[in-house]
């Protein structure tokens, strides 16, 4: 054991196996880099703080084989410094799952930027004490490989976390172990979110177990980043939102692993990203996905989901080619759609520029500058699925599907079909490669469609359409057809 009590004190490395009680009444210097206790207790007192001023990006680790008790201030000075606070040292052989962490009333621990590590069996961190890393990371985690519970009154509760300031990240369930772990980590068996969890200010918060997170709570920062490490399953209707403070800055919320439970599950990332990184709602299928606003939404693998909705969005919302796949509807609106959507009602597609997607859909509704579609409506493939989507607010953009032109332009605009029991007018049909345009001249000549066309030829061997004025090259990507440009034939390829 070791005991010292004076007026300033000078600490250099200690080892032992018994007790350590340092008690200062003008100063702590910790000049080592290890203060250890193997089966026995550490406690920091006196009216003196404890400075740590060392090597600038020292690392000073206090690893308790029992309690560990901080009752006066600990302050890094001359550079950042990262502090270790064990109680239960995984890293000693004492380590049998007791042993609290206590951080007494009115203690403040400055790391001077550096990193702050707590880990411990059990939390008593006071209500009026502050743990600031400045803009190092937080890292807390139980000693030995237990569930942990996020609540008012769980073993790390939610008053504890809120005395946790940094600019950096909040890291909770994994930490790396001082050097009595040889720099080993250790990590919870699992996470349990049952009361709402806010991070406020601008720190990022990553929850990562060797097990997954249980969310039964809303999960929140003001505008730091949200990462859920492990797999997730969802314990009651939840939202996560990256922007609570409402200031429209919001961070990136990030689903790494696998994704599962068949509730509600609200997002908001305000200018920040979603990501889904592992299947959602393959073993347990979602009952539904909102996305409220987000600047790029990522499905990475393959989605399983009642229905998908985003309501604003202000980059690319991209469903790859492993598909989200929805009973009965998906809706976005966003600048950018990509990727595959099997739904078995409703698709409803809004992007402020391009939609390139593959669909299996029941119905389409599409609005946007460009859309390029393969795939079916109500089953219907080809150039019959043409007839059965429907455009909102048609620009001079290309719209097609399966390489065909979408004629429509909302509800109740004629169909190829019905174009084609519309009379020729002057306007002699074409065989072979341009048989498909009669359709879309016979409209043209009975008004039947207002667009970036007009015949310019009736008595032509070749129909011809010539982009009226300001839409120029609206047919270049078309291949051979013919127009008429400065008086010449011309033969686009």
């Amino acid at each position: 054991s070791l005991t010292v009590t004076g007026g300033q004190i000078d600490l250099d490395t200690v080892a032992t196996t018994g007790n350590i009680n340092i008690n200062g009444s003008t100063g702590i210097a910790l000049n080592g880099a290890t203060y250890a206790s193997d089966n026995g207790d550490i406690t920091f007192g006196g009216a003196g703080d404890v400075t740590i001023s060392g090597s600038s990006d020292s690392t000073v680790s206090l690893q308790a084989g029992g309690n560990l008790t901080i009752n006066t201030n600990i302050t890094g000075r001359n550079g950042a410094h990262s502090l270790i606070f064990e109680a239960d040292s995984p890293g000693l052989s004492s380590n049998d799952g007791t042993g609290t962490l206590k951080i007494a009333s009115g203690v403040t621990i400055t790391s001077n930027n550096g990193d702050i590590t707590l880990i411990g069996a059990e939390f008593d961190i006071d209500t009026s004490s502050s743990i600031n890393a400045g803009t190092g990371d937080i890292h807390v985690a139980p000693s030995r490989a237990v569930a942990m519970t996020i609540s008012t009154t769980a073993n790390l509760s939610l008053a504890e976390i809120g005395r946790f300031t940094t600019s950096g990240t909040i890291y909770i369930g994994t930490a790396t172990i001082g050097p009595g772990g040889a720099g080993s980590s250790i990590s919870a068996s699992g996470i349990t979110v049952s009361e709402d969890l806010t991070i406020s200010g601008s720190a990022s918060l990553v929850l990562d177990s060797s097990g997954a997170t249980t969310l039964s709570a809303k999960v929140s920062t003001d505008d730091g980043n949200i990462t859920f490490a492990d797999a997730v399953t969802l314990g009651a209707d939840v939202t996560v939102d990256s922007d609570a403070d409402d200031d429209g800055t919001g961070g990136d919320i990030t689903f790494i692993s696998m994704l599962d439970g068949a509730y509600n599950l609200i997002l908001n990332s305000a200018t920040g990203n979603i990501y889904f990184g592992g299947d959602v709602g393959s073993a347990d299928k979602l009952s539904a996905i909102a996305v409220g606003n987000a600047h790029d939404v990522t499905v990475a693998t393959t989605m399983w989901v009642g229905s998908f909705t985003q309501t604003a969005g202000t980059g690319t919302t991209d469903f790859g080619l492993n598909t989200v796949n929805a009973d009965t509807s998906v809706d976005v609106t966003t600048v950018n759609i990509r990727g595959k959507i099997v739904v078995g009602q409703d698709a409803r597609l809004t992007a402020q520029e391009d939609i390139i997607s593959i669909v299996e859909v029941g119905s389409l509704t599409i609005e946007a500058s460009n859309a390029y579609l393969f795939g079916t409506v109500d089953g219907v493939g080809g150039r019959a699925a043409s007839d059965l989507v429907v455009i909102n607010n048609r620009g001079p953009g290309t719209y097609t599907i399966n390489d065909f032109i979408i004629l429509g332009t909302g509800l109740g605009t004629r169909t190829y079909v019905e174009l084609s029991s519309l009379p020729l007018a002057t306007i002699t049909p074409t065989a072979g490669v341009f048989a498909w345009l009669t359709p879309m001249l016979r409209a043209s000549v009975n008004d039947s469609i207002s667009g970036p066309y007009i015949v310019t030829d009736s008595e032509a061997s070749s129909p011809l359409l010539t982009p009226e004025h300001g839409a120029e090259d609206y047919y270049e990507d078309i291949p051979l057809l013919l127009k008429t440009h400065d008086d010449e034939m011309v033969e686009m390829e």
